[in-house]
């Protein structure tokens, strides 16, 4: 498998008419191949501009451009903005991270976490959950069949190792 990076686009850029141009511009003048980037915009910004998201994501496709959506789950039009701009190229879907917030002990985040899931993978779509700041929230996600977990549910980050391995009993 390979690297892939991944660029989050305002919503400026979703009213850019020479957003598709200078994205293959960019990838031209850079050698990159389309399937090494995954430009991604957020669902708030999608449901305020629908009629150009869809004309976006349509053109990202036809240009075999690798699209994701953020903030999934982060409105109530969720079901809508997916339906709307499933096509060619829409492969990734991250699921809007304050629903992790408390995640373990959230029984409706978890129900509509579930749902948002379900309606991801029954389009085949590559299902992220970010933010998961706990072991138990990590547990509580596993059975989910998301495709990627990340966040710092096994400890904060740290500038310096403070561990020290020699006292530890493995």
């Amino acid at each position: 498998s390979h690297c892939k990076l991944k660029i989050h686009l305002s919503a400026a850029s979703l009213l850019d008419e020479n957003l598709i141009s200078n994205l293959l511009d960019f990838l031209s003048q850079n050698s990159l191949p389309e399937n090494s980037v995954i430009f991604e915009f957020c669902e708030k910004d999608i449901v305020t501009h629908l009629k150009m998201s869809v004309k976006v994501y349509k053109q990202m496709g036809q240009n075999n451009l690798i699209s994701s959506l953020s903030g999934f789950g982060s409105t109530d039009e969720s079901e809508a903005v997916i339906n709307a701009i499933n096509c060619k190229g829409l492969s990734w879907l991250s699921i809007e991270a304050a629903l992790f917030d408390n995640f373990a002990t959230d029984t409706e985040a978890q129900q509509k976490v579930q749902t948002l899931l379900t309606l991801a993978h029954n389009l085949e779509l590559i299902t992220i959950a970010p933010g998961i700041a706990d072991a138990v929230s990590l547990a509580a996600i596993w059975p989910m069949n998301v495709h990627h977990i990340s966040g710092e549910y096994i400890g904060m980050t740290n500038d310096s190792l403070a561990f020290d391995f020699s006292e530890a009993s493995f």
